[in-house]
């Protein structure tokens, strides 16, 4: 699950953020976090986006139940269905997926 291209775009909220742009990208596997108990994936660099000071970028590949949750990030997930019935895709069996 990405959210639409809106010209590379970082914001605070899913209705202002962009997908990644389309290209072939480096992505390592994190370990879980006591922030994040979960393990997750982080692109090495995307053009144009920001990065931390160890120079990572911040979009990662995680589990999403809701697409308002995704800042730019890539969901992982089985399936799409609408679980709180407002019309919007949502992921299904994401945790599963993921790992």
């Amino acid at each position: 699950m990405e959210l639409p291209w809106r010209e590379n775009k970082s914001a605070a909220t899913s209705s202002e953020a962009s997908c990644v742009p389309e290209g072939i990208y480096i992505v390592r596997k994190n370990p879980p976090k006591p922030e994040r108990n979960y393990g997750y994936f982080r692109f090495d660099y995307v053009p144009g986006r920001r990065v931390n000071p160890l120079g990572k970028s911040h979009i990662l590949v995680h589990r999403i139940t809701y697409v308002k949750d995704l800042l730019g990030c890539v969901g992982v997930g089985s399936r799409f269905t609408d679980i709180n019935k407002d019309g919007v895709p949502d992921m299904e069996a994401s945790g599963i997926k993921l790992q």
